[in-house]
């Protein structure tokens, strides 16, 4: 599969599909997860923080990954967000390994609609007649239709 990016908003993405899944459920196969990372802080001086101070940084990652839930599966589309949170991890949250499964609902509510959050979207596609599914699915999302 090659990877490609994404020319439609991940806001309007998530939002789509998020209506999609009520009208039409069942046709994609979605999976959310979120985890907190410390993040490393990229220049102490640039941030105004002396080199010897003991500092930390937490990073909550979000990803979704959507596949057709029918053959052929051919085809990901993966959303990517990453929200830096500060010097802690939010109460009855922490740092861990292993990714937390979310709902769709959960990545938008932290990820989407705070609007703080670097986010952006890929798409791994097997075949140029892939792509050209892909861009109806698209063209779909962006014109907030919802087809069968």
């Amino acid at each position: 599969m090659e990877e490609y990016p994404v020319d439609v908003v991940p806001d309007q993405i998530v939002r789509w599909l998020r209506v999609h899944e009520q009208i039409n459920p069942g046709t994609f196969t979605i999976r959310s997860s979120r985890k907190f990372i410390d993040a490393a802080i990229d220049s102490f001086e640039k941030d105004g923080i002396s080199a010897d101070t003991d500092v930390g940084s937490v990073m909550a990652v979000g990803i979704v990954e959507i596949r057709p839930a029918q053959e052929p599966r051919d085809w990901v589309l993966r959303i990517r967000a990453e929200d830096a949170l500060g010097d802690h991890v939010p109460e009855d949250h922490s740092v861990t390994p292993d990714p937390e499964e979310i709902d769709l609902e959960t990545f938008e509510e932290w990820f989407v609609r705070p609007r703080r959050a670097a986010i952006g979207a890929t798409v791994l596609a097997e075949s140029d007649e892939t792509r050209a599914r892909l861009d109806e699915i698209f063209d779909a999302m962006m014109s907030n239709r919802h087809p069968d």
